[in-house]
């Protein structure tokens, strides 16, 4: 069984899993905080799942 997950990726990148590689598609793009999202990718690595929240444009 596999979880959910949403994929952050920037720059030139290719995710994979045991299974192979897998499929993913674009649904949003990020224009604002863009000076957070090491520092957030960062939180999430070591200290685990956040809260997040998705609002129509």
């Amino acid at each position: 069984m596999s979880e959910t997950e949403i994929l952050v990726a920037y720059g030139p990148c290719c995710f994979a899993s045991k299974a192979g590689q897998l499929a993913g598609n674009h649904f949003l793009t990020i224009r604002e905080g863009l000076d957070r999202l090491a520092k957030t990718g960062r939180a999430v690595l070591w200290e685990g799942a956040k809260p997040i929240t998705f609002r129509a444009g």
